[in-house]
């Protein structure tokens, strides 16, 4: 086998065209930044909202005092309350059935947040509340 030895004439080759341009066109480039920038700035603001709510709300209940106040229980009307402890498992409701007795549990359960000056019935382990007696 002999080989052959072939010229070809290297004026006839014509140059490939960029193949980056063909895949992304640069037109849109300009906006897929900008709808990233908007969506990472909605995510920033979406976090610090939610995070800035948690930190005034979410902190309330645990912030005011569930003893009950000088301005509501007066010198003569001292006496006709009991303080108790709230333990683990316990609510408002079920504290207010262990000592109404035979009040209606709805309007004793009001009783009792109106005079430890809560905003809501959430009650946590180790409150001490201000309970009317019978």
């Amino acid at each position: 086998m002999s080989a052959q030895i072939i010229e070809f004439p290297m004026d006839r080759i014509r140059k490939a065209s960029p193949v980056a341009a063909v895949v992304q066109p640069q037109s849109l480039q300009p906006q897929v930044r900008t709808s990233v920038r908007i969506a990472r700035k909605l995510i920033v603001w979406g976090v610090l909202l939610v995070t800035g709510y948690f930190m005034i709300f979410g902190q309330s209940s645990s912030v005011q005092s569930a003893e009950a106040t000088s301005s509501v229980i007066s010198s003569a009307s001292a006496k006709n309350f009991t303080y108790v402890t709230v333990q683990s498992g316990d609510s408002l409701w079920g504290i207010a059935e262990r000592n109404a007795g035979d009040r209606d549990i709805r309007d004793f359960v009001q009783e009792i947040i109106a005079l430890n000056n809560m905003q809501d019935s959430v009650v946590e382990a180790g409150m001490r509340l201000a309970i009317p007696r019978s």
